[in-house]
This record gives C-alpha cells, sequence and structure tokens, in this order.
C-alpha cells in the first residue's frame, strides 16, 4: 500500500479541494487457493486508502485468476453487495459498486438500506459517454444501449437511473 498512499497524497495535493479522489479496490481477492489478501487485509487496505485521504471508494471482487466468477452471466445480481456493506462498516467515506443488477428499483433500494451511496455503471457510459445527459434531457431513445456482453440481457431501460 505504499505507493498506493504515495499516489493518493500525490493526487491530492493536484488537484484542485473541490475535486474527489477516489480508488477501487478489491475488497474480497477470492484468491485463497493462491493466498490473495484476506477479506480482513483488504478492509485494511481500504482503511490505509482512507488515512491517506481517499474521498469514495469503488468496490470490487475478485480478479481475473480468482476461481469464483464473479461478472458472468452465472451469478446472480446483486450477490457481491454485501462487500459494499462491509466496507461501509470499515470505512467512512462514500461507498460506490457496481451492483451487478441491470434492474434500477434494486440499485436504488441497496442504497435507501445503506448498503452503499452511488451506483456506478461502467460498460453502459463506454457505449454512451453521454447517457447522464441525454437521460435528464429527456432523450433515452437516443441511448445507444450497452450489449452487456456477460450478462444475460433482460430490459434496456431498467438501467436508466
Amino acid at each position: 500500500m505504499k505507493a498506493v498512499v504515495e499516489i493518493i497524497e500525490g493526487l491530492k495535493k493536484l488537484c484542485p479541494k473541490d475535486v474527489p479522489v477516489g480508488i477501487r479496490l478489491c475488497a474480497e481477492e477470492l484468491l485463497d487457493d493462491v493466498r490473495g489478501n484476506t477479506p480482513e487485509e483488504s478492509m485494511m487496505s481500504y482503511k490505509i486508502a482512507e488515512e491517506a485521504g481517499i474521498d469514495y471508494f469503488s468496490v470490487t471482487a475478485g480478479w481475473q485468476e480468482s476461481i469464483v466468477p464473479v461478472i458472468s452471466r452465472d451469478v446472480p445480481q446483486g450477490s457481491w453487495l454485501h462487500l459494499a456493506k462491509r466496507s461501509k462498516e470499515n470505512v467512512k467515506v462514500p461507498i460506490m459498486m457496481l451492483t451487478g443488477s441491470l434492474i434500477r428499483t434494486f440499485r436504488h433500494k441497496a442504497i435507501e438500506k445503506g448498503e452503499l451511496d452511488i451506483w456506478e455503471m461502467c460498460r453502459p457510459m463506454i457505449a454512451d459517454p453521454l447517457l447522464p445527459k441525454k437521460v435528464l434531457e429527456g432523450r433515452e431513445q437516443d441511448i445507444r444501449w450497452c450489449v452487456a456482453c456477460t450478462s444475460a440481457w433482460r430490459d434496456c431501460s431498467a438501467t436508466l437511473p
């Protein structure tokens, strides 16, 4: 975490005070077979980053090398939400997460229950970087929808905020 701390501290010096600096960290590596970080060690990393001045966390689970699937269509929606909740119990800064849910009511309920503070979109924002602007302008028909290559696609309109 020494390099991470130095990067956070350097960014905090470079960025204006009103620009939040966040980090995406694994809350559970799922690498027990090769002695990856334990969940407790992962939370220690979160605490170290928070002490270094991080403004928010983007919570993730696993790696490509993990023997447990993390984002395939076979993983039920919300399977990793408990990691966001665990992260919130260990740090005081906002917690973000890709919930793995295409259903907006699911994501909003997770926020209402205090399991996370902000839900993220990754692939939809790659497919159409102007998605939020189009939603705000009522131009949903102009959105270039993500084909969600690793998910069983349900209803494109369900991805709207």
